[in-house]
């Protein structure tokens, strides 16, 4: 009974170790506005923050949208200081 456990946990660690993810960028001029007017509901955002190496924090913020059980993040980053947001980024898992 031990060796038939041991062998499927050895089993599916060989299996599970080769799984990945091809991720795929949209086009630069996307934006989680566009996105919104062309049918994505904004599911879930989330922020993350650090200090550059310049030692400035910069702060960016996630945006996760789905739309027919398909997803998109986008990330808008800013220097907590500037007025102005950096470039919008979004990919496809």
């Amino acid at each position: 009974m031990m060796k038939k456990l041991t062998g499927f946990v050895v089993l599916f660690l060989l299996l599970s170790v080769n799984v990945s993810a091809e991720v795929k960028s949209l086009p630069e001029d996307t934006t989680v506005n566009k996105l919104i007017k062309q049918g994505y509901k904004l599911y879930d955002t989330d922020s993350s923050a650090w200090i550059s190496k310049d030692d400035y924090p910069f702060v960016v913020t996630f945006y996760h949208l789905t739309k027919n059980n398909e997803l998109v993040t986008c990330s808008l980053g800013k220097y907590y200081f500037a007025d102005k947001f950096q470039k919008t980024f979004c990919w496809r898992p």
